[in-house]
């Protein structure tokens, strides 16, 4: 028996075929957890309300559905804002539109008459698990970056190639260079002449691990450069992390003109 206080799981099938909503009741009765709500639409309109809205925790959406498109409708929910997983269903295994539904946003992708209830009732779980990891790790980067833009000195965020790939408001203030002006671009453009043609010798990469690398902790004094091209005194603190994709680096600025 569950508790009261156990999660109920919503799921939408949205299918044009009553044989496979019949088929598809009785893999979620054999569902060793009973915590779910089944429910079934064949209309393609109400089906996209009640994804936008929001109303159920997943979604099983046929491939094909008369004359519509099961990856058309995916794609429109994504698009208006529907954030629960969509898993979808087709008739028989084609390769190319696997890679296309995953490529869409589909959570995964299932061959009708291929899975049993164990593996539905996993890929469901999974599928929900993973998507509201999505939403939680959204929501922190969203706070992180409401941080940084409210912060009072520059701050930016440099990769392994030395461009840069975060720029906040007080940067954009102290340096000149508005962010859809400076993302992407060498982190060189930031250094003032001295600096640049040490970290043009030796590598932007060594520099930065040789200036930045060290830091962790400490503030440094150096110069920097404009939009303008003319150079100012700065304080300079930063760290240094690896991940899978290389060595990132943050660089905290302050004026001390």
């Amino acid at each position: 028996m569950r508790s009261e206080e156990e999660e109920i799981i919503s799921v939408l099938l949205i299918d044009d075929d009553e044989d496979d909503y019949f088929l598809t009741k009785c893999l979620f009765d054999d569902f060793k957890d009973n915590g779910y709500k089944l429910e079934w639409t064949t209309n393609v309109a109400e089906a996209l309300s009640a994804m936008k809205a929001g109303k159920h925790d997943i979604y099983l959406l046929d491939y094909r559905l008369g004359n519509h498109d099961g990856l058309n409708i995916l794609r429109e929910a994504i698009a208006e804002g529907c954030t629960a997983p969509i898993l979808l269903l087709t008739g028989q295994t084609d390769k190319e539109v696997d890679i296309e539904a995953m490529e869409a946003g589909a959570a995964d992708y299932l061959v009708k008459g291929q899975f049993e209830a164990p593996l539905l009732e996993r890929v469901i779980r999974y599928s929900i698990q993973h998507f509201r990891s999505l939403e939680r790790m959204q929501a922190s980067e969203k706070r992180f970056r409401s941080v940084i833009q409210s912060a009072s000195d520059a701050i930016f965020l440099v990769n392994n190639s030395g461009n840069i790939i975060l720029w906040n408001r007080a940067a954009e203030k102290i340096f000149g260079y508005k962010e859809k002006e400076i993302l992407g671009k060498s982190a060189l453009l930031l250094m003032g002449d001295k600096y640049a043609r040490k970290a043009t010798e030796v590598g932007l990469q060594k520099t930065m691990e040789g200036i930045i690398g060290p830091l962790s902790g400490k503030i440094i004094q150096a110069t920097g450069k404009r939009k303008d091209q003319s150079e100012f005194p700065l304080e300079l603190s930063g760290s240094v992390w690896e991940t899978n994709d290389g060595f990132f680096y943050t660089a905290i600025i302050r004026d001390i003109t």
